[in-house]
């Protein structure tokens, strides 16, 4: 077992105005609430804070739950004073703090194991000779074991076991039962029980019966606990290697100063081996970063001058380099991707929520089959009939399910993001287990993001360095990396310039100047032959064909093997592309895809999304994130490949990180392996408590084998959620393999 500190860690408070500003004066701000642990704990916050008008994400898996509200109408101490009073006592932390919470709250589930192991055993010990004897051991010496077993079950009971009452009471106080209730039933009956026939000297005691409830169901606990820390844990490596200091010129020098205060156009220096404190272009020189913690590959790769470099890179030339800051603090990517992995941990998809409802119900059958069978039993001796209602209340309670969905989606998380993939919302890893068909957009995310210009034609009477530069000055308004083939091209920026359907647009010197997709007329026009290899685009000036320009892009290396592996697991490829339909049949078919259309607007690229989810099929859309956002919203499931600044803004339901089309084929594996294992775990609790039921109610199960049984179906589900997912493809079900 890995050694927890546990020395308590005084987690940062907020100030008057805490969290992350967002749009229309809102703010953004995670509170943890250590006493969330359970479906039914999240509908009660859910209720308190409804009244408030705010957007909320409760966190089973770190217990916090991040709200999103207008300090002007609700201010935050009075949703905090709502929590309050529904019995959830929360404080507003830095998400970074948020594992250190998970980590203290494993730290105390250790504790509370250990008291609970050593004091039961003593317990048992002490409980073995009435066992032995049959009813003829001494009656001194039996209230003697007796008075010294109800000692040290107390403190297994109400210091090891206080997370069951104090659940249980706020249940009772709220009228609202959660999984704590009927487990903080059994506590008190079998204590109260056994300490009453203690001091009166007559009836049967259970308080090894109480001790082995308190010890089996904190390890069940703890097995949570360690979940939500490792869930935890990954979102504190993101955010903790932000610094919070930086290094910022300062007339002929540095000086150090927070980076909450640095601000875009600041120049900030970063000594070998210190993280990058602030996104950034890098100034004077390029360098060697490693980009390990966004992207999860530990190998450093070189940045330009002037390359786009993110909070969290770590130098590792040996000379120092200077960057000029384009975001700070809460505004870089960094940050943006810590909240949406806070935000994927949070969301609630509808399984979930279907599984949390059933528990519900289950938690009402349990408390009615159990005083239905302490009724039924009654005839047969109170004793026995405080047996059987233990044995039902503990051996029902549908603990299991509750865990069902959000630890196997947790553990997905946290092992996509080790991946390089960042699930942007956890409904994407249920919708992904679908996928039949995969959608590509080819420029940026089959190809290279640089385009190189190969041909360039122009009309007689015009110069191609002309040309060239009026294209370079509407193209300065594109994040295309069509717009890339003109970097090199010194043009001041077009005036009012426009991105609008696959063309871009705008005014340079009193010229309207149009860039759009070369249609074969307009390389007619130019006396130009055809290359499907190459992009073709067409240079218009006052709406007059002035060039075509022909770009070659480069395949990605992991393209082909991408598709080949999407193919073995089932799955249609299509091409989309604002290219000649020559041109991305060409490409399409160097990849052995199953479709290409080419021509595309992103109008046309909307509608092919949406008549193929008409059709039936369940549809992946892979595009760069942000040109794609409208088509990558519109399919079953969009994957952005995210990189820059632009990841912040993307809509995507998942994101690859490091830019590896190979991502896409983990996310899809890691989705099937989640919806079969949520499968697995509901029906295997599902199956538990119906099979477990009849066997308590009928006095086929003691207590103590409820207890075990409960803890065994807890921890089942969760070892099975935790399982490492296998790195191999399964075989091919392509349907073209088939029809082969």
């Amino acid at each position: 077992m890995t050694p927890v500190s546990t020395a308590t860690v005084e987690p940062p408070v907020a100030t008057d105005l805490p969290g992350v500003p967002v749009a229309g004066g809102r703010r953004s701000v995670i509170l943890a609430v250590p006493g969330m642990h359970c479906g039914a704990c999240v509908r009660r916050i859910e209720a308190a804070l409804g009244v408030h008008r705010v957007v909320m994400r409760p966190s089973l898996a770190t217990r916090t739950v991040e709200l999103e509200f207008d300090p002007r109408r609700s201010p935050l101490t009075a949703l905090v004073d709502a929590l309050e009073q529904a019995g959830f006592p929360g404080r507003p932390v830095a998400a970074p703090a948020a594992a250190d919470l998970s980590r203290q709250s494993y730290a105390r589930s250790v504790r509370r194991v250990v008291l609970a192991a050593f004091l039961t055993m003593q317990v048992m010990m002490l409980a073995w000779p009435s066992y032995l004897s049959g009813g003829t051991l001494e009656p001194g010496v039996d209230r003697l074991l007796t008075f010294a077993q109800w000692l040290l079950a107390t403190p297994v009971v109400f210091y090891a076991g206080w997370p069951f009452l104090s659940g249980a009471w706020r249940d009772v106080r709220n009228a609202t039962p959660s999984m704590d209730l009927p487990v903080g039933l059994a506590l008190i009956t079998a204590y109260g029980f056994s300490a009453w026939h203690t001091v009166s000297g007559a009836g049967t005691v259970y308080f090894d019966s109480a001790v082995m409830f308190v010890l089996f169901l904190s390890l069940g606990r703890l097995l949570e606990a360690r979940g939500r820390l490792q869930a935890a844990e990954r979102v504190r490596h993101v955010l903790a290697d932000q610094p919070t200091m930086a290094r910022v010129r300062d007339g002929d020098g540095w000086t150090e100063q927070a980076v909450a205060t640095v601000v875009p156009g600041m120049q900030v220096q970063v000594r070998p081996g210190e993280t990058v404190p602030v996104d950034g272009r890098l100034v004077g020189r390029g360098a060697h970063l490693s980009q390990a913690v966004l992207t999860g590959e530990p190998a450093p790769r070189w940045f330009d001058v002037d390359a786009s470099v993110l909070a969290g890179s770590v130098l590792v030339d040996e000379a120092p380099v200077t960057l000029t800051a384009t975001a700070a603090g809460t505004d870089t990517t960094l940050a943006a991707i810590g909240r949406a992995m806070h935000r994927a941990l949070s969301e609630r998809p509808p399984a979930q929520v279907l599984a949390d409802r059933i528990a519900g119900v289950f938690i009402l059958a349990v408390l009615v089959g159990a005083a239905a069978a302490g009724w039924a039993w009654w005839s047969a001796g109170p004793d026995r009939a405080v047996e059987i209602m233990l044995a039902v209340l503990v051996a029902s309670c549908p603990c299991a399910l509750s865990l069902a969905v959000p630890a196997v989606l947790a553990a997905a998380i946290g092992r996509l993001s080790r991946l390089g993939v960042l699930p942007a919302r956890a409904r994407a890893l249920l919708a992904a287990g679908r996928i039949d068909t995969v959608v590509f957009d080819k420029t940026g995310t089959l190809t290279e993001d640089g385009l190189v210009r190969q041909v360039v034609r122009v009309r007689p009477g015009c110069h191609a360095e002309q040309a060239l530069q009026l294209a370079a000055a509407v193209e300065r308004a594109s994040t295309h990396p069509i717009a890339r083939a003109f970097d090199d091209i010194e043009a001041a920026p077009a005036h009012a310039a426009c991105v609008d359907r696959g063309s871009v647009s705008g005014e340079v010197a009193g010229l309207q100047v149009v860039l759009s997709t070369a249609g074969s007329e307009d390389l007619r026009q130019l006396d130009v032959e055809p290359s499907p290899e190459l992009t073709w685009i067409a240079l218009r000036v006052d709406g007059v064909l002035e060039a075509v320009f022909g770009l070659a892009a480069t395949r990605r290396s992991d393209a082909l093997q991408t598709v080949q592996q999407l193919q073995a697991m089932g799955c249609h490829v299509h091409l989309l592309s604002g290219d000649t339909p020559a041109a991305a049949n060409h490409f399409a078919a160097s990849l052995g895809m199953d479709a290409a259309t080419g021509g595309c607007t992103p109008a046309d690229k909307l509608a092919y999304l949406q008549s193929l989810r008409a059709r039936g099929h369940r549809v992946a859309m892979v595009g760069d994130g942000i040109n794609d956002s409208p088509t990558l919203a519109a399919a079953d499931v969009g994957i952005a490949l995210g990189s820059g600044t632009g990841l912040a803004q993307s809509s995507a339901d998942a994101i690859l990180m490091d830019g590896r089309l190979g991502g896409v084929v983990d996310l899809l594996r890691a989705a099937r392996t989640v919806r079969r294992r949520i499968t697995q775990n509901v029906v295997w609790a599902l199956g538990y408590n119906a099979a477990v039921y009849p066997l308590a109610a009928l006095g086929y199960l003691p207590p103590w084998g409820a207890a075990i049984g409960m803890a065994t179906s807890s921890a089942w589900v969760v070892a099975n959620a935790i399982r490492r997912v296998p790195d191999r493809t399964r075989p091919a079900t392509h349907p073209s393999a088939v029809a082969a």
